[in-house]
C-alpha cells in the first residue's frame, strides 16, 4: 500500500516518471464543528460538533486507497474537529504533522508587513456582534485593515492562496499515481475572506459564508506528462481555475491607504 508523508523531502528516484505523474492532491478547507456557546474561553466543540466531523469523514474520507494528512490551527475546536475526522477516516496512511499549525498565515510569507491575524481591540468589537454580523462586518474591509494590528480580509486570503500555490509545487515530488487528501481545519474569517477575495463569493444578508463543518475543495491533478490542472469546488459547483490567478493573490502586498 502507498505510504507517503508530504512533509518529507523527496528521496533519490530512478526515473523522472516516478514522481509527479497522475497524482491527485485534494486540499479540503473546512470550518471547525459547532462550538459550545457556554465555553467562552476555550470554544470547545459540542458533541454535535464532533459528530459533524465524524460524519464528514465517513462521507469524504472513507476511501482506503487514499492518504490523509490533517492540519489545523492550535485552537482547541479545530484540533478536536481534525481529531474526530482523523479517527473516523479509513485512509490507508494518516498523518497529523506536529506542530499542527499549517494555517498560520505567516508561514513562508514574502510580505514582512503581514501582522498577527486579529488585534485584541478588534476581537472585542466583533465578539459583541452575532456570528453572522461579525463575519460580514470583517469582510466589508476588503483590502483595508480594521486597525494596524489586524489583517485585512485580502491579506488573510493571500495567506491561504499561498498555501495552495505551495502545494501546487509539492505535487511534483509526490509519488506518481498517488491520491492524497489534505484536511485543513480552519475558521470562518479565514475561509470567508478567501472565498470573497479569490472568487467574489459573499454571504447573503444575515447568512454565513461557510457554515460549521462545511468544506470547499481545491483539487490539484497531474496527468501522465506531469501537466497540472486545478479545480475549485464549493456547494456542489465545480470550476477549473488557473494557478497563476491564485499566485497573483498569494503575492499580494499590503500598502497603507
Amino acid at each position: 500500500m502507498l505510504k507517503i508523508n508530504l512533509l518529507e523531502k523527496p528521496r533519490n528516484i530512478e526515473s523522472p516518471e516516478a514522481r509527479g505523474r497522475n497524482v491527485e492532491l485534494r486540499l479540503i478547507f473546512i470550518r471547525h464543528g459547532e462550538k459550545d456557546p457556554n465555553d467562552k474561553v476555550g470554544g470547545r466543540l459540542t458533541e454535535y460538533g464532533k459528530q459533524q466531523f465524524e460524519e464528514f469523514a465517513e462521507r469524504e474520507l472513507s476511501n482506503p486507497d487514499r492518504t490523509l494528512v490533517v492540519f489545523g490551527s492550535d485552537i482547541v475546536r479545530t484540533l478536536q474537529s481534525g481529531h474526530s475526522a482523523f479517527q473516523k477516516s479509513k485512509a490507508n496512511f494518516k498523518s497529523t504533522p506536529d506542530p499542527l499549525n499549517a494555517l498560520s498565515l505567516n508561514i513562508g510569507s514574502r510580505d514582512p508587513n503581514r501582522v498577527p491575524k486579529i488585534s485584541d481591540d478588534f476581537l472585542k468589537k466583533i465578539v459583541s456582534m452575532s456570528p453572522n454580523e461579525n463575519v460580514q462586518h470583517w469582510m466589508s474591509y476588503g483590502d483595508k485593515r480594521p486597525d494596524e494590528s489586524t489583517m485585512s480580509p485580502r491579506e488573510m486570503a493571500a495567506g491561504l492562496a499561498q498555501l495552495i500555490v505551495d502545494y501546487d509545487k509539492k505535487i511534483d515530488n509526490i509519488q506518481s499515481g498517488s491520491k492524497t487528501d489534505v484536511l485543513a481545519v480552519s475558521h470562518d474569517f479565514i475561509l470567508s475572506s478567501f472565498l470573497q477575495e479569490a472568487f467574489g463569493i459573499k454571504p447573503a444578508q444575515g447568512d454565513e459564508s461557510v457554515h460549521t463543518a462545511e468544506p470547499f475543495f481545491m483539487t490539484i491533478r497531474t496527468d501522465d506528462t506531469g501537466t497540472h490542472s486545478l479545480q475549485f469546488e464549493f456547494r456542489g459547483k465545480k470550476y477549473n481555475i488557473k494557478i497563476d490567478e491564485l499566485r497573483e493573490l498569494a503575492n499580494y502586498h499590503y500598502e497603507q491607504k
